[in-house]
């Protein structure tokens, strides 16, 4: 029995002609030859659906229609041979390639690089070929397919599909994070933007800011459907440990020091506010909604105003996901809009100080827009409410490096809010647990209570010299604690509220949960990540470049405590240009 099969034969023009097989199973049709000769006929043979791939053959991904009269009218010599079928097939990373170059074809098209996962978990490939990927034992390849699933987006400011798109991406990112323990840093970010858009993407501003703020938006879309207080945080720190820093910031952003929440930071102060089922909450900036994530599902009603109108877009997204809880987004100015009598309020306004001093009426004035902010939001809020702000720590020239520090106009403020409000507590947070979203700034977290009947002049429930919480346990202990410890004191006080809004506000403040008692342990928050349990990402010092090292977690909060001892004793805190000034190096050098 014959067992050839007729075969189109290119050996007249140095060419050959194969079916491949490929690592995924799936089977192409390859002509494969020198470059000088692949060239002379590639233009003709795209009107056959063969590219140019990468490898430097050229491959037609559609097996059907391929035709002997088709491939006459590009190769007029070509003669029809009878071969086996081992012969006109191509085994890739199989038997060896009959000559040199075919061998380095052969290798480069058994390469698939992985490209991350999409939106559905899956991980994708890029081959030689194109890109792919394996849906359970099926390959799925790019044609025919949304750009999306293939890690691939519109131009940036292409509207909604452009945004939904890079979304989308970015939920593949935190999937990547959180399911298999990936650790991005801005390299793997502009590696990324160059997979999405192709190249130069990689050095486009715009380009890097939407995905940077894509990768955040959807971290906290992550973190809104876990319902758990305890394991939001755990698996909050896991996404601030493993994301990129956030090295993109527009000059307006830089100007008005703009720097979104690190997501355990954003968990721990929504945990302090309590039970907010049946609550209305205000968040006078609420950016991508970090801070509110984790109270968009616990019965409460959330308002969010944003200035920016792609943050704003951002967290309508964000609340389109929750229908029945009758959040709202709003769009302006945090100092102009009327802001509504909320039960609570939560808030990190921007950093800035203010072209024109904030003077209340009973002439308390205000240099900085963060705490121009605060004092409207608490103006607005209901008397019996509570609130949780964060707040910039007091510039470091001024406190010599002294963490926890109250001086100058911060000093004002605190005494005036123990005067008016019951001020629960203050403390400030290591800068160096805020450096991923692109500055290592020192901030308070300011937990201020009922309004007072009437003033109680020269109280001084804030220390000058704060505690300072210097790694995320810490943190998790203080919010864990003091949640607890602010119900039973809103318990006790309710009777001192005005009358008025006490007889509204008893029958809703109850013990919280037990789920909510949390300690300072931080429960695993995936199985793959588990040896990473007792790790933490080594925070450098300096702040040239991004240290891959892992420490005991324990470690961190005596490891920032003496790198602040260290800032203490060099110019300025400036370690990077102590030095450089030590080495007769400039910084470029460094």
């Amino acid at each position: 029995m014959d067992k050839t099969v007729e075969w189109p034969s290119l050996r007249a023009y140095g060419l050959r002609l194969v079916v491949a097989t490929l690592p995924d199973k799936t089977r192409c049709w390859v002509i494969l030859g020198e470059p000088e000769r692949l060239e002379r006929y590639r233009l003709p043979l795209k009107a056959l659906r063969f590219e140019l791939a990468k490898g430097g053959f050229l491959v037609r991904r559609e097996m059907a229609g391929l035709t002997k009269q088709l491939l006459r009218a590009v190769f007029p010599d070509m003669e029809v041979v009878r071969i086996s079928p081992v012969a006109a097939t191509w085994q890739v990373g199989g038997a060896p390639a009959d000559s040199g170059r075919e061998r380095e074809q052969n290798a480069e098209l058994a390469k698939a690089l992985p490209l991350g996962y999409n939106a559905a978990g899956e991980m994708v490939y890029e081959g030689a070929v194109g890109r792919f990927l394996r849906r359970g034992d099926t390959t799925i390849r790019e044609e025919g397919t949304t750009q999306v699933e293939f890690l691939r987006a519109p131009a940036v400011g292409g509207g909604p599909e452009s945004e939904g798109a890079v979304a989308a991406i970015a939920d593949g990112v935190i999937l990547g994070i959180v399911e298999h323990g990936l650790r991005y840093e801005w390299r793997d970010v502009r590696t990324l933007a160059k997979r999405v858009w192709g190249e130069g993407a990689d050095a486009d501003f715009e380009s890097l800011m939407s995905l940077q703020e894509a990768i955040e938006a959807a971290g906290v879309r992550y973190l809104a459907k876990i319902d758990n207080t305890d394991q939001a945080f755990a698996r909050a720190v896991v996404l601030d440990e493993h994301m990129p820093v956030q090295a993109a910031r527009s000059s307006e952003r830089m100007a008005l020091m703009q720097f979104s929440t690190p997501f355990p930071i954003a968990v721990a102060a929504a945990r302090v506010l309590g039970d907010v089922k049946g609550k209305v909450i205000y968040e006078p900036t609420v950016g991508n909604g970090s801070l509110v994530a984790t109270l968009l599902n616990a019965g409460a009603k959330v308002i969010g105003n944003e200035l920016s109108s792609s943050r704003h877009a951002s967290f309508v997204r964000l609340i389109e996901q929750y229908p029945g809880g009758g959040h709202e987004a709003r769009l302006g100015d945090a100092t102009q809009v009327r802001a509504p009598a909320a039960d609570l309020t939560i808030a990190n306004p921007p950093f800035g100080g203010l072209a024109q001093a904030y003077v209340r009426e009973d002439k308390l004035k205000v240099t900085r827009l963060d705490q121009e902010i605060v004092l409207r939001t608490l103006e607005a809020r209901k008397p019996e409410g509570l609130s949780v702000f964060l707040m910039a720590g007091d510039y470091p020239l001024k406190t010599a490096g002294r963490g926890g520090e109250v001086v100058g106009g911060s000093r004002y403020l605190f005494n005036w809010l123990s005067d008016h409000y019951v001020v629960h507590d203050v403390v400030e947070v290591d800068g160096a647990l805020y450096r991923k979203m692109g500055a290592e700034y020192p901030i308070r977290l300011v937990v201020v209570g009922e309004r007072r009947a009437a003033p109680e002049r020269g109280r001084k429930d804030v220390p000058d010299q704060l505690r300072v919480l210097r790694s995320y346990d810490e943190l998790n202990a203080w919010s864990a604690g003091l949640a607890k410890e602010v119900t039973t004191q809103r318990a006790q006080l309710v009777s001192a509220v005005v009358e008025s809004a006490a007889a509204k506000s008893a029958a809703s403040i109850a013990p919280s949960p037990a789920s909510e008692e949390a300690g300072g342990e931080l429960v695993a928050p995936a199985q793959s990540l588990s040896e990473n349990a007792m790790q933490s990402p080594y925070r450098a010092l300096s702040q040239l470049g991004e240290a891959t090292t892992m420490i005991p977690r324990y470690l961190v909060g005596s490891q920032n405590e003496a790198f602040a001892r260290v800032r203490e004793r060099v110019p300025n805190g400036d370690v990077d240009g102590w030095v450089a000034d030590c080495l007769e190096w400039t910084p470029e050098e460094m």
